[in-house]
């Protein structure tokens, strides 16, 4: 029997939330395994802390996972230069 990979290991982790309701999650963004904390807020919102950013939307139609996963896609993107910059 080998070991979980770690994308298992985090899946597994995101389950367990801390005291201020958040979850650790982990999500693929371009090829690379990124993770963040997020909890569902006020309003029908989803707050998302990953790489030293926050971020919060509406859960529109989306489930708050989902939505965080879209959040910290965001937050990825917003922050890897684009093709133009190199």
């Amino acid at each position: 029997h080998c070991a979980p990979a770690q994308s298992d290991y985090h899946s597994r982790v995101a389950k367990k939330k801390d005291s201020n309701g958040l979850a650790y999650f982990t999500h693929e963004v371009n090829g690379r395994l990124y993770g963040g904390w997020y909890r569902k807020a006020r309003n029908l919102q989803v707050e998302v802390i990953a790489r030293g950013k926050r971020r919060s939307a509406d859960l529109g139609r989306m489930n708050p996972e989902e939505r965080a996963r879209r959040l910290l896609e965001e937050i990825v993107l917003s922050l890897t230069p684009s093709a133009n910059d190199r």
